[in-house]
């Protein structure tokens, strides 16, 4: 860890008066072939961020868990458009693995 000190002209929290949370709690595989399992939660309205640990804490019942803020990036496309987009930085917690990552599955039939 590399800490310095910060500079007190940079803003803090003013942007976002209630923060939104996402909380991944993570479930081990049914059997040693298949992936990790993830539910992924959106937290409104939370007083501190040590509610909404505590209440994944609770909830993933011993499971690993993680806690991301989200805020939202400005971007503009080349043709000058501006749009934000939702990101989300994690602020506790890890996955249960350093090599699993987050998939989904998709099934396409024919007809």
């Amino acid at each position: 860890m590399y800490c310095v000190l910060a500079d007190p002209g940079d803003p803090v929290g003013d942007a976002y008066p209630i923060p939104v949370y996402r909380v991944r709690i993570w479930s081990p595989p049914p059997s040693p072939r298949l992936a990790w399992l993830v539910d992924e939660w959106s937290v409104n309205d939370a007083g501190q961020v040590t509610d909404v640990i505590r209440w994944a804490t609770e909830t993933a019942l011993e499971n690993p868990f993680e806690v991301f803020l989200r805020w939202e990036e400005q971007h503009t496309s080349v043709a000058g458009v501006s749009s934000s987009r939702a990101r989300y930085a994690r602020v506790f917690g890890n996955p249960p693995r350093a090599d699993v990552a987050v998939t989904k599955t998709l099934r396409f039939e024919s007809e």
